[in-house]
């Protein structure tokens, strides 16, 4: 199974809305270190993490897959 990389797509989604990586982690329910991880593509998040920024960023989860 090839892990879901979601970085690229949830740093461009967080700048075009504005948003700080404290702000993201915050209405996410995710640390922002985390968060980081996620953004460099350093850490396969878990399907409810994805969820959880999907609903933070207003998109559906399929939106957060990077197109790489």
């Amino acid at each position: 199974m090839a892990a879901v990389k979601i970085g690229k797509s949830v740093r461009k989604l967080r700048i075009e809305r504005f948003m700080s990586q404290a702000e993201l982690s915050k209405a996410a329910g995710v640390s922002p270190a985390h968060l980081g991880r996620i953004e460099r593509n350093e850490h396969d998040p878990h399907l409810s993490t994805i969820r959880k920024i999907a609903r933070a960023l207003d998109v559906d989860p399929s939106e957060l897959v990077d197109e790489e």
